[in-house]
């Protein structure tokens, strides 16, 4: 049995570290008091959604089928840098 994490997983985990280390230092590098609460709850599913990537492909972990589809256009956004808080 092959316990190695694939690629494809890897490169999910990664992606996953950069959403939540994005929401974790956002308020260190802009502040927070000037956001707006649609705003701190973007931040807050950016650390959850990069949670759930970093534990893809481990035994018992989330599955791609498990993200919704608000979760896969989060995801796409942050990586493509259209997030209107990636443009502070």
């Amino acid at each position: 049995m092959n316990y190695e994490v694939t690629t494809q997983y890897r490169t999910l985990a990664k992606t996953g570290r950069e959403m939540m280390d994005f929401s974790e230092f956002f308020g260190v590098h802009n502040g927070l008091g000037h956001l707006k609460d649609d705003e701190l709850a973007q931040l807050n599913r950016l650390t959850h959604v990069g949670g759930l990537l970093t534990k893809m492909g481990v035994t018992f972990g989330p599955r791609l089928s498990d993200l919704t589809d608000s979760d896969k256009e989060l995801i796409a956004k942050f990586s493509k840098k259209e997030l209107d808080l990636q443009n502070v």
